[in-house]
């Protein structure tokens, strides 16, 4: 998600320019509870703040990294509250400061009410990311995440992101009508009208570099990416 988020960033610099590169941005990750987003976003807005400090020549100067730094807003139907005050923890004590990075955790089913909230997904929101959750979210209720995603354009200004990475090839299809379709198909479908495909790609790969050494095992994975923009 790293570079994922990073690309976002230069998207959104790319298209709105300096005030709102200045800007705090919000970020809404869905499903991401466990802290894996939590953590990559960290590391994009550390890379991506240092590298434009560089450029500018305006260095690491506390004012200007808070009035550009990200907040992100974790929410799962599991609760992973106690994981997420470990992770802020560890982050805020040796990796990026609080005025720069800050993190929500909402123990909140997605797909419980018509729409989410606005307490949980700021207005101001630049990006919301659904990282290997939406298969879930579909094998959960399809009628229930359809619903979701189309309330999305209600909840969200113009410009703002979607980022979708999904498990490739047969684990991410949809059945409808006793029809078998791709799950990237079947969200451009859904999203099309209010939303625009920045970049798609059917298949991409995430290989392990050789050596990595970890304690549980980790494997090489083929994935889909979409990045959606509000229109």
């Amino acid at each position: 998600m790293c570079g994922e988020v990073a690309g976002v960033f230069d998207l959104r610099k790319g298209r709105e320019g300096e005030r709102e590169e200045r800007s705090r941005r919000e970020v809404v990750c869905i499903g991401g509870g466990a802290g894996a987003e939590v953590v990559a976003a960290a590391a994009a807005v550390r890379s991506f703040l240092g590298r434009n400090g560089e450029e500018s020549g305006e260095g690491g100067e506390e004012g200007a990294e808070s009035e550009r730094g990200l907040h992100v807003t974790a929410i799962d139907i599991a609760d992973w509250t106690s994981i997420i005050d470990t992770l802020r923890a560890g982050l805020a004590s040796s990796f990026i400061s609080p005025s720069t990075y800050s993190v929500t955790f909402h123990h909140h089913d997605i797909l419980s009410t018509p729409s989410p909230p606005s307490t949980i997904l700021p207005p101001n929101t630049s990006l919301i990311t659904l990282l290997f959750t939406t298969n879930e979210l579909y094998t959960q209720s399809r009628g229930d995440t359809t619903r979701f995603l189309l309330s999305l354009s209600a909840l969200t200004r113009v410009g703002c992101l979607l980022l979708v990475l999904e498990s490739a090839g047969s684990y991410s299809t949809v059945e409808i009508n006793g029809k078998i379709f791709p799950m990237g198909m079947l969200l451009d479908h859904t999203l099309s009208g209010e939303w625009e495909i920045v970049f798609k790609d059917e298949s991409r790969w995430h290989r392990l570099p050789e050596g990595l050494k970890y304690p549980i095992d980790l494997e090489n994975m083929r994935y889909f990416v979409r990045v959606y923009r509000r229109v």
